[in-house]
C-alpha cells in the first residue's frame, strides 16, 4: 500500500479521534477567571540562577546531599557570546528512589513530541534523532547539560534497562541559568506468552514475536521503526517482553510453515488487561487516592497465548501490457478482518511468477510495486489460489527544457520536480518524480517512472525563484514532450521589525514565509508532509536596523511569520509578491506579550512533575497556541503569550500503564479561561482534581 494513503488513512482516524475529544471537553466548560496583571518576577523555583541549589521536591533534596553546579555565565567561561543555559535533574523511579546509570540524551525536537509528531517522524527519517550530548545518572540520580543554547524545543530521552524509555519535553531554557527536570522511570508493560501450532498444540520454536508503531508499515522495508522490540520462541514455544514503552503498537508471529499472524490494536488490548486488573472496586470518594497508590506499582504481567494455523499460499504472474513476465515485482498480501490479520510478501522471478507463504485463511488484497510500472489492487483473493494474474501498466515519462524567461536562454544547471495537479486545489500536488541537471547546455530534462494523470514542472536554480511549467497529461508508457519551464526571479518583501515599548530595532528576529493562512498545528505538519506548496518557503533574520528582505519568492500570496524571542510572534496573511517586484510591509512593531505561571495539582493534591500545559485561544479565527511542561516542583510558566481570550487547560504525563482517554479527563477536570493582557504577570494554578461539574468524565 502506498505510505500516502496509509498516511491519510491514520491521520482520518486520529483526526475523528480529536473531534470526540473535543466533544467531550466541551461538555465540560470551565469558568472564566479575568485577572490583572501582576508585575513580578516568576517564583517557585522554576528558572534557577548562577549560585542557586536546585529547587527539587523536599523528599528529592534529601537524597542528593550535594548541590548541582550552575552553568558558567559569559564572563566565567572565558568565551566571549558563550551560551549560559542549563538543564539538571535527577532520574528517580515512581517511589522516589534515584536510579544510577540512566542514560540521558539531550536532543532538539523536530515540531513537538505529540504522537501524531512522532507519526511524522517515523515517516520521515525511521529512527530517532541523534542526541546533541549524552550523560548518565550519578549514584544519586543527578545529571546536568550546561552551555546550551537558549531555545524551547530540547528534549531529554531518557533509558535504562529496567525501566521503559521516556522523552522529556519540550524544555524551555532560559539566557541566564537553567531549569530544574525530575525524571521518573516506569516500568514497562511486561508481556510473555507461548506460540503453539492450533491444529496439534505443540508449542512452535523460533517464532519471530514483534511488538512495533502502527506506523512503522509506512517506512521502506530496508528501514526498522526506534519502537520495534522483538522476541524469539524457545524450544517450549515460550516468549517475553519486559518493557514495552507507551503508545499504540502492533503485534505480528511469524514462523516457517505457519500463518502469519498480525494483531492491529494490540496496544490497546493488553493495556486494557492491565487496566482491569490493577483497578479494584471502590468507592468513588477514593478513587483519587485509590489511583495515586496504584502508580506507584508496577503492573503485572500479562500473559497473552496465540496458536498459529498452518501456513497457506498464494501464487500467480505478474505481466506486462504485452503480456510478458516482469521479475522483481515486490507482492503483498494483505488480509484483515477487525483487529486481526495475516499478511505476508514476496519478490517475483524472472518470468513474473511468484508464490506467498505462510497466510492464514481468509480472502485477501494483492499489491504490486515496481519501478518504471503502476497497478490497481487486486482485490478478494482467496488463500489457496495458484493462477492469479497481475497485469501492470507501464508508466509514462516527461521530457523539456528550462529556460530564462527573459532572455530564452537554455539553463545549465538546475532542478526539476514533476508535481501531481488536482484542478480544484489551490496548489500543486506531491512530488512524483525528481531530477538534478548538471553541465546541461541545452536545457533539457527527462523525468521517467511518471504515473498516469495530471501534472506541472517545477524547475529551480541558482539565483531564481522556483517555478512552473502549464500544465499537462502523462499517458501510461507515453513520453510527454516539449514541456518548458521559463525560470523567473519573482518577487520580494521587506520591512522593518522594531520593539512597540523602546521604538529600537529588533536585530535577529526570524522572518519566514508560509502558504496564505497557514495554521501552526500538528495535523497540518502531518498533511504537509503528505502533499506539497506552490509558495516558496524562505526565512531570514533581522539586520541591526531591524530590516529584512525575503528574495527569489514564486508570485503568490503569502503568510508571513516574526518571531524572536522575547516577543509574541506575529502572524501577517495575505502579503502578495509580484514577479520582478518588491513588496514594502514597512515598520512593524512588536509587543512582548504576557506570562502565565502557576502550578499543577494532581487529584490527591500534590505538585506534578512533567505534566503537559497548554494554553488555547478562544477568539474568533485566532489559532494561537502555547504549550509547555511543568519542572520538578509542578510549576510551568508559559512566555509572550498575546492579549487575549484562553483556555488553560493540564494533563499528566503519559506513561506505559496510562488509560488512554486519562489526558482527556485530566483537561476537562483542570480547564479554565482566562483573560490575558500584553506586558501582564497571571498566575493560575490547575488542579486536576475531580469537581462536580465534570462527574460525567471519570474514568470506569
Amino acid at each position: 500500500m502506498r505510505p500516502l494513503a496509509v498516511l491519510l488513512l491514520v491521520v482520518g482516524a486520529l483526526a475523528s479521534l480529536g473531534f470526540a475529544m473535543l466533544s467531550l471537553l466541551d461538555g465540560g466548560r470551565g469558568t472564566t477567571v479575568i485577572t490583572q496583571p501582576v508585575v513580578r518576577p516568576v517564583g517557585g523555583g522554576e528558572v534557577f540562577a548562577k549560585g542557586d541549589d536546585p529547587v527539587l521536591p523536599r523528599e528529592v533534596n534529601e537524597l542528593q546531599p550535594e548541590p548541582v553546579r550552575t552553568a558558567l555565565l559569559e564572563e566565567e567561561s572565558g568565551v566571549e557570546g558563550a551560551h549560559t543555559g542549563l538543564i539538571r535533574g535527577m532520574v528517580v523511579a515512581v517511589d522516589g528512589t534515584p536510579i544510577k546509570n540512566a542514560e540521558v540524551g539531550l536532543v532538539r525536537r523536530r515540531h513537538g513530541s505529540s504522537a501524531l509528531v512522532e507519526a511524522l517522524q517515523m515517516v520521515d527519517e525511521g529512527q530517532p534523532a541523534f542526541p546533541e550530548r549524552k550523560a548518565q545518572s550519578d549514584a544519586a540520580g543527578r545529571f546536568q547539560f550546561a552551555s546550551l543554547e537558549p531555545s524551547n524545543d530540547w528534549l531529554l530521552v531518557v533509558s535504562h534497562e529496567q525501566y521503559a524509555k521516556v522523552e522529556v519535553g519540550p524544555i524551555d531554557v532560559p539566557e541566564r541559568g537553567g531549569v530544574d527536570e525530575l525524571v521518573t522511570l516506569r516500568s514497562g508493560l511486561a508481556l510473555y506468552g507461548k506460540i503453539s501450532d492450533a491444529s496439534s498444540g505443540l508449542p512452535i520454536a523460533g517464532a519471530l514475536v514483534v511488538v512495533d508503531s502502527p506506523f512503522a508499515s509506512m517506512l521502506p522495508s530496508s528501514r526498522k521503526s526506534r519502537a520495534r522490540e522483538e522476541a524469539i520462541t524457545d524450544s517450549s514455544g515460550n516468549y517475553s517482553f519486559t518493557n514495552i514503552g507507551a503508545g499504540q503498537r502492533t503485534l505480528s508471529i511469524a514462523a516457517e510453515g505457519f500463518a502469519t499472524k498480525f494483531i492491529s490494536n494490540f496496544g490497546n488490548e493488553i493495556r486494557a488487561e492491565v487496566s482491569a486488573s490493577r483497578k479494584p472496586a471502590v468507592v468513588r470518594r477514593n478513587q483519587a487516592k485509590v489511583e495515586a497508590e496504584l502508580d506507584l506499582l508496577p503492573a503485572e504481567p500479562i500473559e497473552k497465548n496465540y496458536e498459529l494455523d498452518v501456513g497457506q499460499s498464494i501464487a500467480g504472474r505478474i505481466v506486462g501490457p504485452d503480456l510478458s513476465g516482469i521479475p522483481d515485482v515486490v507482492v503483498n498480501a494483505v488480509n484483515q478482518t477487525g483487529s486481526s490479520g495475516s499478511r505476508g510478501n514476496t519478490v517475483s522471478v524472472e518470468d513474473g511468477e511468484f508464490v506467498i507463504n505462510d497466510l492464514g485463511p481468509g480472502v485477501y488484497t494483492l499489491f504490486a510495486e515496481a519501478d518504471g510500472f503502476q497497478s490497481t489492487p487486486l482485490q478478494r483473493i482467496d488463500v489457496g489460489r495458484t493462477d492469479v494474474e497481475m497485469m501492470l501498466a507501464r508508466q509514462g515519462s516527461v521530457s523539456g527544457r528550462v529556460v530564462d524567461a527573459v532572455t530564452g536562454k537554455a539553463m545549465s544547471g538546475y532542478t526539476v520536480r514533476i508535481r501531481s495537479l488536482h484542478p480544484r486545489n489551490i496548489s500543486w500536488g506531491g512530488v512524483v518524480g525528481k531530477k538534478v541537471v548538471r553541465d546541461q547546455r541545452d536545457g533539457a530534462f527527462l523525468v521517467e517512472g511518471i504515473s498516469e494523470g495530471d501534472y506541472v514542472a517545477e524547475a529551480f536554480a541558482r539565483d531564481y525563484a522556483s517555478s512552473f511549467s502549464a500544465p499537462f497529461r502523462v499517458e501510461q508508457g507515453i513520453q510527454t514532450r516539449s514541456i518548458v519551464v521559463r525560470l523567473t526571479k519573482g518577487g520580494s518583501i521587506k520591512g522593518k521589525v522594531l520593539d512597540s515599548y523602546t521604538g529600537e530595532p529588533i536585530a535577529g528576529a526570524r522572518v519566514e514565509t508560509k502558504e496564505n493562512n497557514y495554521v501552526d498545528s500538528e495535523i497540518m505538519l502531518i498533511l504537509g508532509s503528505a502533499g506539497s506548496t506552490a509558495t516558496s518557503i524562505v526565512e531570514t533574520t533581522t539586520n541591526e536596523e531591524g530590516e529584512y528582505e525575503l528574495s527569489l519568492l514564486t508570485p503568490d500570496v503569502y503568510q508571513v511569520r516574526i518571531e524572536k524571542r522575547g516577543f509574541t510572534t506575529e502572524i501577517l496573511n495575505d502579503v502578495k509578491a509580484s514577479d520582478g517586484a518588491v513588496t514594502n510591509m514597512g515598520t512593524f512593531r512588536m509587543l512582548r506579550g504576557a506570562v502565565v505561571t502557576g502550578t499543577v495539582l494532581g487529584p490527591t493534591g500534590d505538585p506534578i512533575a512533567g505534566a503537559n500545559v497548554v494554553l488555547r485561544s478562544v477568539e474568533p479565527n485566532d489559532y494561537s497556541a502555547y504549550d509547555t511542561r511543568t519542572n520538578a516542583n509542578g510549576l510551568y510558566t508559559l512566555r509572550n503569550a498575546k492579549a487575549g481570550m484562553y483556555k488553560l487547560s493540564a494533563s499528566r504525563p503519559p506513561n506505559a500503564n496510562s488509560n488512554p482517554f486519562e489526558a482527556v479527563v485530566d483537561i476537562n477536570n483542570s480547564e479554565i479561561e482566562i483573560a490575558v493582557v500584553d506586558g501582564g504577570h497571571h498566575e493560575h494554578d490547575l488542579s486536576l482534581a475531580r469537581t462536580p461539574r465534570n462527574e460525567s468524565m471519570k474514568l470506569q
